[in-house]
């Protein structure tokens, strides 16, 4: 059949259980798993019928060529010759099944369990075949020097402490009568399987003391309610039962401690069944039905006995510390823990163990003293007080009494706090043009997890639950904050202000020019294709060497743009400030150019420009880049969200005329041009330069100026004509003149837009 341990068992060596031959130890307890009927039926106790013989167990595995020379060797008559087979692959364990018939021992043949109580030598058990008297007790100083205990196989044995009609009621004390049972115990985490298994008792219809399927000590007085302990003893250590009844109330007590009370005893219902220790007497062989197994307990017993009195609580704790035990940990410190800086919090552990104890802490492996932040520093629980950070570390206690010590695990103290801002959302306020995005990020320390929720003035922000929160500018005056919260506190964030103002285009259209500073002045240059009498850029102050201005349209109107450059070929030979300035300064050229510096590639450019708050639209975007050596120039590449085509697919200046005084202008020669081009989300168009052809070592790659004109649409019907407008991003917008007022198009792209007689309608895209 298969077997599936299917249901989370950790499996460990099985030191009790005996290899079985003829069976298999799970078919003494598939019973009570919570399986289906079809998966045990005929297995509980179902034993091979039939013969075996020369069984061999290796650890390693055979070859088939090997086991087909067994099995030759052993039907080719010859005995001997199977035998050396075995024995030349190092079985560990070889049994011949060669001995005399077994004769079944009988009980007056069985061992004594010698009685130490009032009944005396009438009162002596037996221990039935397979159970496995003088093994090791639990090692503690009352005991003896000699503590020794009894060893249940869990299958098929345990030991008859009489109790039928020898002993009268004495044992079988019907009605409610009080009476008390203790014994020591030590279970087998590695049983085959978890089940249900019976340490001592006279059945189901008397009294008995059990193991459930989960490690959790049982203690029934009278057939009715019965209590179960709080956690698993099923540990592989040693402990102390004591099952106690008033006639009116129960009690179960392990290791001198209290596990569980109740009441409503059930009525001891007078079995005849002997006293089984390590076993339940109403499930042996003889007395299975419907496939319930027998419920032999795996591990040792020692030390039981049978009181026909109510132990209290004091004589059960004084009979566990009579043991003389050593200190052990029933719980120790976890291993962390978790103080907010200036509160009070307890590091504890619960031991067991005959008394006094005495308990030493330490921090870092520095003796804990009473005194300062500490107190309680000689008891099981250790107070800090008005914590701080300076008391963070690792903790351990030592426990001792007369009959050893014990060190705990090491427990790790953290001192935090409840969130505190670190860096403030920035800026505190902002002006962009409507739809144009900006990011903010507020830093955070404390006690983790951190939980973040933006706020909208008072109203908070759906699904923004991070450290950063991207907000659109609208039309007006607009707040946000965050609150950083945990499990010990709340800290709200300043507030920041984000002003959204709509872009209104001058009367002579929009375009922001940014020239850069030549021989200590600012120089102006031609406008591609522009009228003659606009030949030149606007000039506008700034300071020099400074990276940002503000832009001024061509009428004049200042405007939210703003503009940054960075140019990075200063390579330290003339060290006077150039690397990061917006623009190349001729006179420096050969100082900067000395000893080949690198110049940039297109994976690391010499140099980034970028508009900022660029209201949305579609633009062109013009690049100046004269070159003063001659045959040189810049190659020009725009960000992935910009779009934008280079024009006639040129984007770099090649200066062949050397043209010192950038008088002429010629499309890729002093300048190159992008149409299209679109501002990313928060409003910047950038770009990145290197030099022109790409790879030299010496020369420039510089940028002379730049200048973004918004692209406006001048269209003319002829009357009982349209025409076709199609767009990609914005809003169409349309005025009677070019300078406004400007009104959104009703419709999508492509629009047709039919005849308007000898009106004038002008086109953008917003």
């Amino acid at each position: 059949y298969a077997f599936t341990p299917n249901k989370g068992v950790s499996f460990a060596p099985d030191t009790i259980n005996p290899i079985i031959l003829g069976n298999l130890c799970e078919n003494y307890n598939f019973y009570n798993q919570g399986y289906p009927a079809s998966n045990y039926v005929g297995y509980n106790s179902q034993y091979y019928l039939g013969n075996m013989d020369e069984v061999a167990i290796y650890t390693n595995a055979l070859s088939g060529t090997t086991v087909a020379k067994h099995y030759s060797d052993a039907t080719a008559g010859n005995t001997t010759l199977y035998t050396n087979d075995v024995l030349s692959a190092s079985p560990i364990v070889y049994l011949r099944l060669d001995e005399p018939a077994y004769t079944e021992p009988t009980p007056s043949t069985f061992p004594v369990a010698t009685n130490y109580g009032s009944f005396g030598a009438a009162g002596d058990g037996l221990y039935q075949p397979g159970t496995i008297p003088g093994a090791a007790g639990p090692a503690v100083d009352g005991f003896g020097a000699e503590s020794y205990a009894v060893q249940i196989n869990g299958l098929d044995a345990g030991v008859d402490a009489g109790g039928g009609s020898l002993y009268g009621t004495a044992l079988d004390p019907q009605g409610t009568p009080p009476f008390s049972l203790t014994y020591w115990f030590r279970g087998n985490p590695a049983d085959c399987y978890p089940r249900f298994q019976s340490t001592i008792g006279r059945g189901d219809n008397s009294w008995r003391s059990s193991f459930d399927n989960g490690g959790l000590v049982r203690w029934n007085p009278g057939e009715g309610p019965e209590l179960a302990s709080a956690q698993n003893y099923n540990d592989g250590a040693w402990h102390m039962f004591a099952g106690v009844t008033d006639g009116t109330n129960d009690y179960l007590y392990i290791d001198g401690v209290l596990s569980a009370s109740g009441s409503g005893v059930g009525s001891d219902g007078g079995q005849i069944f002997d006293v089984l220790i390590g076993g339940a007497p109403d499930y042996l062989a003889s007395q299975l039905n419907g496939g319930v197994h027998e419920r032999y307990f795996a591990g040792e017993l020692t030390e039981a006995a049978f009181f026909t009195n109510a132990l209290t609580a004091s004589t059960i704790q004084a009979l566990y510390y009579a043991a003389d035990l050593p200190p052990s940990f029933t719980q120790e410190p976890p291993a962390s823990a978790v103080i907010v800086q200036g509160a009070t919090g307890t590091l504890a552990v619960t031991v067991s163990g005959t008394p006094p104890l005495t308990y030493n802490w330490y921090w870092n492996s520095s003796e804990i003293t009473d005194g300062g932040v500490y107190s309680g520093a000689g008891s099981n629980i250790l107070t800090i007080t008005g914590a701080q950070s300076s008391d963070a570390g690792s903790y351990t206690v030592v426990v001792t009494n007369n009959y050893g010590a014990v060190t705990s695990s090491v427990e790790v103290l953290t001192i935090t706090t409840k969130p505190v801002i670190v860096t403030q959302p920035s800026p505190s306020s902002t002006t962009l043009y409507d739809g144009n995005e900006v990011t903010f990020t507020v830093a955070a320390s404390g006690a983790t997890p951190l939980y973040y929720q933006w706020y909208e003035g008072a109203a908070a922000i759906s699904g923004a639950t991070s450290a950063a929160y991207t907000a659109t500018a609208r039309e007006g005056t607009n707040t946000y904050s965050v609150i950083v919260s945990n499990n010990l506190g709340t800290q709200p964030s300043g507030s920041v202000t984000v002003i959204g103002e709509p872009f209104v285009a001058p009367a002579a259209g929009f375009a922001v020019n940014y020239n850069c500073l030549e021989n200590g002045a600012y120089k102006g240059l031609g406008v591609y294709a522009d009228a003659p009498a606009n030949t030149n850029w606007n000039v506008f102050p700034a300071p020099p060497g400074g990276t940002t201005g503000d832009a001024v349209a061509s009428s004049g109107v200042s405007t939210l743009v703003t503009y940054s450059m960075n140019y990075g070929f200063d390579n330290g030979v003339n060290n006077v400030g150039y690397q990061g300035s917006p623009c190349f300064l001729v006179e420096a050229e050969a100082g900067i150019n000395s000893g080949s510096p690198g110049i940039g590639t297109s994976s690391n450019p010499e140099g980034a420009f970028a508009f900022h708050d660029v209201p949305p639209g579609v633009y062109t975007l013009y690049v100046y880049s004269a070159n003063y050596d001659g045959n040189r120039g810049s190659i020009i590449s725009l960000g992935a969200a910009n779009g934008g085509q280079a024009d006639g697919g040129t984007n770099a200046t090649d200066n062949v005329q050397s043209d010192h005084t950038c008088d002429t202008m010629v499309e890729g020669d002093n300048y190159v041009f992008f149409h299209d081009v679109v501002p990313d989300p928060t409003g910047t168009i950038s770009g990145t330069f290197i030099p022109n052809p790409a790879g030299q070592l010496t020369g420039e790659g510089q940028i002379d100026g730049v200048q973004l004109v918004m692209d406006i649409a001048n269209v003319q019907i002829a009357a009982g004509g349209n025409v076709i407008l199609t767009w990609t991003v914005g809003t169409l917008q349309s005025a009677p003149t070019v300078s406004g007022p400007w009104t959104p198009v009703v419709g999508a792209s492509p629009l047709t837009v039919s005849t308007l007689g000898t009106q004038q309608q002008y086109f953008r895209v917003y």
